[in-house]
């Protein structure tokens, strides 16, 4: 599969982790009203900063060589990251510790065990720092068809008040539930069946038609799509009390991917917390950044290039 289309799944699955969910016990309408109240909240705050931790644990169809004596069938992958962002114009910056514990018994790949990356994605482009490669990336969204009008549309879509019970249609209300502890409104929702992920993904790609993508790549996407299967989901979303702001979201899924006949297990737990609303006014590249950032073609160049 081509490198644009699993980038633009990539960002696509991390779009389905931040967006926050709603749900309903046995007042349906206070539940949809507590989120309408906590949406107009977090529209008034443009800015905020957010803490996450994800572990996701991949399941592979049959052991995998890592080194001479060494096999695996799973590779886990834990996350940290903290980061802050802006809704308009949207823009963030995070830094992320990624730790691969099955490589730390590899002598050769010891060292990208644990890696800090760190990214800016302001005004259509993103930059990331590879710590293997030692260099800042650079890539243009609008290549993709994803300009920054475009991701606030399909962010907009995503935080209707109704999304997420609408997309799992009549039974919504009663698949999904409502609690409270001493500070927050809980609003949760499970889905063993994958039904609403699956939805939500058609959604994201009905906003990702027409022009926005090339038509090869929505081929390609299709394709991708049509071998993913969801279940066990479980969709939670923490909203103080007194302000009606987000104070943390929980996401956990298990996905099934068929790759060429095999089929690849991924199980993925996220938790974000959300602090600091606007407690800044925007997000700047720093110029070392910008500078002396590459495009990932330019990297490549520069790395068959002979060394002085």
């Amino acid at each position: 599969m081509k490198t644009k289309v699993w980038f633009v799944l990539t960002l696509m699955l991390f779009s389905v982790m931040l967006i926050a969910g709603c749900a309903a016990e046995k007042d349906t309408m206070k539940a949809a009203e507590i989120y309408t109240k906590s949406l107009e909240a977090m529209q008034q705050a443009n800015s905020y900063v957010f803490e996450m931790e994800m572990t996701q644990v991949m399941q592979f169809p049959e052991p995998v060589p890592l080194d001479a004596g060494i096999v695996t069938d799973k590779m886990e992958t834990q996350s940290r990251g903290i980061g802050k962002a802006t809704q308009k114009p949207l823009a963030m910056e995070m830094t992320m510790e990624v730790h691969m514990s099955a490589l730390a018994d590899v002598p050769q790949a010891a060292e990208f065990a644990t890696m800090e990356m760190k990214m800016y994605w302001v005004d259509d482009e993103i930059y990331i720092y590879y710590p293997m490669f030692d260099s800042w990336i650079r890539q243009d969204m609008r290549e993709y068809g994803l300009g920054m009008g475009q991701l606030e549309q399909l962010n907009q879509a995503a935080n209707d008040p109704m999304f997420l019970l609408t997309l799992l249609g009549e039974d919504g209300a009663a698949k999904a539930s409502l609690e409270t502890d001493d500070k927050h409104y809980v609003l949760t929702l499970k889905d063993d069946e994958g039904a609403l992920m699956m939805r939500m993904m058609d959604q994201i790609t009905n906003q990702l038609g027409g022009d926005m993508l090339d038509p090869s790549i929505q081929a390609e996407m299709q394709e991708a799509f049509n071998n993913m299967e969801f279940s066990n989901i479980d969709y939670k979303i923490w909203i103080d009390q007194g302000s009606y702001l987000a104070a943390k979201t929980y996401l956990s899924y298990s996905l099934t991917m068929n790759i060429e006949g095999e089929a690849l297990s991924t199980e993925q737990f996220v938790t974000v917390t959300y602090k600091d609303y606007n407690s800044f006014d925007s997000i700047v590249v720093p110029e070392e950044v910008s500078s002396s950032a590459m495009t990932m073609e330019e990297l490549f160049e520069n790395m068959m290039l002979p060394q002085p």
